[in-house]
């Protein structure tokens, strides 16, 4: 595989021989950066059809684990209206790619990570995976 993007959020690599795209997020959870990340990939996506798949992964044993509550207790309302909407656009842009978007779920996905992860064609779980939305939990409604 040909390492494409690195950034603080996501590795992106690309296999060649079968034409995917690999992204993993390197946090458990969804940082501010990550979104902004994602919204490069989908631009780059639909500037290579060439590429017919796409695989989000993370390099955790879960997809992920929702937003990430340190960056969250300093924002305002307005700013977290923003990357709500944010997160709700790139789980719908990846609904429209070109490719088909796989979500490797591994042993599962809570919160805003189970979001993104709506936005794919597919999803798949480790037998025994837990799916979790916790939005009201945190105070937060689902995007």
């Amino acid at each position: 595989m040909t390492p494409l993007f690195q950034t603080e959020t996501l590795k992106v690599f690309l296999q060649k021989d079968v034409r995917n795209l690999y992204v993993q997020f390197q946090d458990k959870t969804l940082k501010k950066q990550t979104l902004l990340d994602l919204r490069d990939i989908i631009d780059w996506l639909h500037a290579h059809i060439e590429v017919d798949s796409v695989l989000l992964g993370s390099t955790h044993s879960d997809f992920g684990n929702g937003w990430n509550p340190e960056e969250w207790k300093g924002l305002s309302s307005k700013e977290i209206e923003f990357y709500i909407e944010e997160l709700r656009q790139i789980s719908f842009a990846f609904i429209h790619v070109p490719q088909t978007v796989v979500a490797d779920l591994k042993r599962g996905a809570s919160g805003a990570s189970l979001e993104l992860a709506l936005g794919a064609d597919l999803r798949i779980m480790e037998e025994g995976g837990r799916l979790v939305f916790d939005h009201l939990q945190q105070g937060m409604a689902p995007a």
